[in-house]
């Protein structure tokens, strides 16, 4: 099974850099068994790599059904969701077909970055944006 892992890992990365964030997205579109994938995904959280994001909402956190992954670095993202499925037309010499694929996807991925940053900056910021001392 060791041999099996860096491909586990690629696929469930390409899976969730392509948008698919539940669990049972992810499983359909790779077709790693669930607890496979559940096995990896941890690694891939203890690597800090993917998190899993869950609702504030939620009683049991842990247990939760409702997480969404996402790929924490914007780096592996993009490479994830650009670079890695056009790497036969990259190194053939084709560059076109995946310069196509970013043009067409890149304002949606920046989209997503942009929120990233944007909560991100909120959060560091809470005292001036979320509770000004001078109203």
């Amino acid at each position: 099974m060791r041999w099996r892992a860096p491909r586990y890992f690629f696929a469930l990365l390409q899976a969730i850099a392509q948008g698919k964030r539940k669990l049972s997205e992810i499983v359909g579109a790779t077709g790693i068994p669930h607890a496979t994938a559940n096995k990896y995904l941890l690694v891939l959280s203890d690597l800090d790599i993917v998190e899993r994001e869950i609702p504030v909402t939620e009683e049991r956190p842990a247990k939760s059904k409702k997480g969404l992954y996402r790929i924490k670095d914007e780096f592996f993202a993009f490479w994830f969701r650009f670079v890695f499925p056009m790497k036969g037309d990259l190194e053939m010499g084709r560059p076109q077909r995946a310069m196509d694929e970013i043009q067409k996807g890149l304002p949606q991925h920046l989209s997503q970055v942009y929120e990233r940053i944007a909560a991100d900056t909120l959060w560091e910021h809470a005292d001036r944006f979320l509770y000004p001392h001078h109203l």
